[in-house]
């Protein structure tokens, strides 16, 4: 069989859980972690703000990622209460646009994954839902 390339395009995301310090976080961060245990290749096309980079670099040691700067970093705080999780949403991250997929390595499947609705052109994907409808 074959081996599929796989391409994960979004923002990542800094998680504040129960007040404790930031960590790694969002679709692209996760997806490439299963990817790379399961030895698929994989490119990541992320975003995040330039100050926030170095937080995220170790994260993805054994990726092949490629960083976008963006003007915000996506930041969520989650705190719980036995059973029943609150999140409060501190920042979005910037919004995906067609260009900022074009240009990236050829793959035969890509996985774009918005944060929130309308953090992706509905351009992005000529054959699927737009990410605008896409639950999140």
């Amino acid at each position: 069989m074959r081996a599929v390339s796989v391409a994960v395009v979004g923002n990542l995301s800094l998680d504040l859980v129960d007040g404790g310090p930031p960590r790694v976080g969002g679709p692209p961060y996760y997806a490439s972690q299963a990817l790379a245990a399961l030895a698929v290749p994989a490119t990541v096309r992320v975003k995040c703000a330039p100050a926030d980079r170095p937080a995220f670099e170790p994260a993805f040691r054994d990726v092949t990622i490629e960083w976008l700067p963006g003007t915000t970093t996506a930041t969520y705080a989650f705190s719980y209460d036995g059973d029943a999780r609150t999140m409060d949403v501190r920042a979005l991250g910037d919004r995906w646009r067609p260009d900022d997929v074009v240009g990236s390595r050829s793959t035969a499947r890509a996985s774009s994954a918005p944060l929130a609705r309308d953090r992706c052109a509905s351009s992005l994907s000529p054959t699927s839902p737009s990410c605008a409808t896409s639950p999140c």
